[in-house]
């Protein structure tokens, strides 16, 4: 199977539950048969690169708790350097739940780009923005994603004096196709993400019509109460 050039991850869990000594032959060898199987059904498919990494991360984990030798197994049986094998590991650690996956459209090179984020929970609130349907009518590309993970890294180590993305209150904008087409296409030409894009509306609407806004909202107190002490004197 051909490999691709990647940064070098190493696995970032100990292996723990090594099984008794007598147990352990056997139990490897199955294990070794099991990758050997999946390798050989994916040669005979044709399957992509980006189809197998999952069910290989997988099945390296479950081999883990044989030590050094389930590395050296796994690199004679896929054919993928050490490097390689730690980086598939380190991405099926952070998104263990296959079911979570399945449930998007994004490709596995996506999902190692979402991987570099340290926090587990803006790394799910990344993964809901980007594979929500309103904000985006397509999935972003690898590129898009690299550049989103970039600036949210970088807003989660900047200084507790700047305004942080997680501080941030979001809220689900729904739109016609017509229109997510077509807020797309100006992010594309403004080369900016298209939830960038979108907030910069509002915020540039919202300082433009602050008096009225307030007045508005104002107002609309106002009756309220009115409303309230009326109900009161009944």
């Amino acid at each position: 199977m051909a490999t691709t050039t990647v940064q070098a991850q190493p696995p970032s869990a100990a292996f723990h539950h090594q099984p008794p000594k007598h147990q352990r032959p056997i139990a490897f060898d199955a294990w070794k048969r099991q990758g050997e199987d999946l390798v050989r059904s994916y040669e005979k498919t044709n399957a992509s690169l980006e189809a197998t990494q999952w069910d290989i991360g997988d099945w390296i984990v479950r081999g883990e708790k044989f030590e050094k030798k389930a590395y050296a197994e796994a690199e004679r049986i896929t054919g993928w350097d050490r490097p390689y094998l730690y980086t598939v590991v380190w991405v099926v650690k952070r998104f263990p739940d296959s079911s979570l996956r399945k449930e998007t459209t994004l490709k596995w090179s996506h999902f190692k780009e979402l991987a570099r984020i340290e926090d587990e929970q803006m790394r799910e609130q990344v993964l809901r923005r980007v594979t929500d349907k309103v904000a985006y009518e397509d999935a972003p590309t690898v590129l898009e994603l690299r550049e989103i993970v970039d600036r949210e890294m970088k807003n989660e180590s900047a200084p507790k004096g700047r305004e942080r993305s997680k501080d941030l209150a979001y809220l689900r904008v729904p739109l016609t196709p017509s229109h997510c087409k077509l807020i797309k296409e100006l992010a594309d030409a403004r080369r900016m993400e298209r939830d960038a894009l979108l907030s910069k509306i509002v915020a540039d609407y919202v300082k433009e019509n602050k008096p009225q806004i307030l007045a508005e909202v104002k107002k609309a107190k106002e009756k309220r109460r009115s409303l309230r002490q009326k109900r009161r004197k009944r």
